[in-house]
Formats: structure tokens, sequence, C-alpha cells
């Protein structure tokens, strides 16, 4: 998958930031080693609400990618994290009240129903 232009202006922003990218375990793992490529001192956490296709299965992902299964996961990664950034679905912020850092909004159909950025 492509990483949206958007990101791609962001990660000369994200040296030494702690950053949480939460997609689908393909895209999530491609914003991370675009921000890693391009932002070597960001601090990066993968997180994703789903498991891959069988026909996926077969791509090495990394280990660290974190796999949530409820609501709670994510709302206690954020408030433990120490997140400076949240690079995730819009929707997700309603969980998310009280973090104070940046958000970036990454569409993902299965969680909002949008396929584009302010859709």
């Amino acid at each position: 998958p492509l990483v949206p232009e958007r990101l791609t202006r962001m990660y000369g922003e994200l040296d030494g930031k702690k950053v949480l990218v939460v997609h689908q375990a393909v895209m999530a793992e491609t914003i991370c080693d675009g921000i890693k490529e391009a932002s070597p001192a960001a601090e990066i956490t993968a997180a994703t609400w789903f498991s891959r296709k069988k026909a996926q299965r077969d791509i090495p992902l990394r280990e660290d990618i974190l796999y949530l299964t409820e609501e709670d996961q994510f709302v206690n990664l954020v408030r433990e994290g120490g997140f400076d950034v949240i690079i995730a679905d819009d929707t997700m912020k309603r969980a998310i009240r009280e973090f104070k850092g940046t958000f970036i909004d990454l569409p993902h159909f299965a969680v909002s129903g949008r396929t584009e950025q302010n859709g």
C-alpha cells in the first residue's frame, strides 16, 4: 500500500517523537517503515484490530506489532504509552478524548466506512 501524502509530509516532524500507528497490519507496518526511514529517531509502535487474510499470512511481519481485540486495550495502550503522535482512523479519537498529542487521521474503511481523509 502507498503511504498517504499527508503522512509523508509529517515524517520530518516525527524525529524524537513516540508514535503509535493503528491500521490493518500491512498498512501499519508500511507506515512504520516509512517513518523510520525518514525519521530514524522516532520511536514507533504498530497496532491492529484485524488479523491478516489467509493469503497474507506468508508475508513476514514485524514481531512487535500489537494485536488488539478490545477497545479497552487501545485506551490503555494510549494512556500508558506516552505517545506524542497517533496515526489512526479519526473515529478512534472518541475513545481517547484525554489524548493531548497530535492525532493524524488515516481512514480505515472497516473502522469508519471512509476510504479517504475528510470523507
